[in-house]
């Protein structure tokens, strides 16, 4: 488990602290990627809920754990959504 799990459980908990942090942590690097990337500011808001909402999803999965940093999660999941609306 990775020491980021905090954070799974801050979205399984609906911990609104917990969420703020994430957003607070990792938000601006999906808007930086997204606006290096042909993308707006509200596109890259967009993206980060999109992939906030996936990781909730997950995250309410049994036996789902953390095994990598959250940051590195999360740019997957937001360049992926990202090159899916580029398509």
């Amino acid at each position: 488990m990775h020491p980021d799990h905090q954070y799974i459980e801050a979205l399984r908990q609906n911990d609104p602290r917990g969420i703020r942090r994430i957003y607070a942590l990792y938000a601006d690097q999906t808007v930086r990627w997204v606006t290096n990337n042909n993308g707006t500011v509200d596109d890259a808001r967009d993206v980060f809920q999109e992939a906030l909402i996936v990781l909730f999803e997950k995250a309410l999965q049994p036996g789902f754990v953390l095994t990598c940093p959250l940051g590195a999660l999360l740019h997957v999941l937001c360049s992926r959504k990202w090159i899916d609306r580029l398509r």
